[in-house]
């Protein structure tokens, strides 16, 4: 992929199509680099993609809810629904 990942999917695309999937190690990735694609994945997989995945790897030294934004909080405990709101 590069140091320009946005780079490397938009040729991608070009030469594959709007819709790709890559596996980066076990984790399957699904890119609709269209509006169009974008749409219908949001669509017909809505519940599938409502849940969030986070990589293990990313909490290797602990994490401290205080300085770790939303996105990467590891737990949907209180903390993290005081953070949601």
């Amino acid at each position: 992929m590069g140091t320009k990942p946005h780079i490397s999917m938009t040729q991608f695309a070009k030469l594959h199509g709007p819709l790709i999937s890559l596996r980066l190690g076990t984790q399957l990735l699904v890119i609709g680099s269209s509006p169009e694609a974008a749409a219908e994945i949001l669509r017909t997989h809505d519940r599938l993609l409502s849940a969030r995945y986070i990589l293990k790897i990313m909490f290797a030294g602990g994490v401290d809810l205080n300085r770790v934004s939303l996105m990467w909080a590891p737990q949907c405990n209180e903390r993290w629904k005081v953070l949601r709101s």
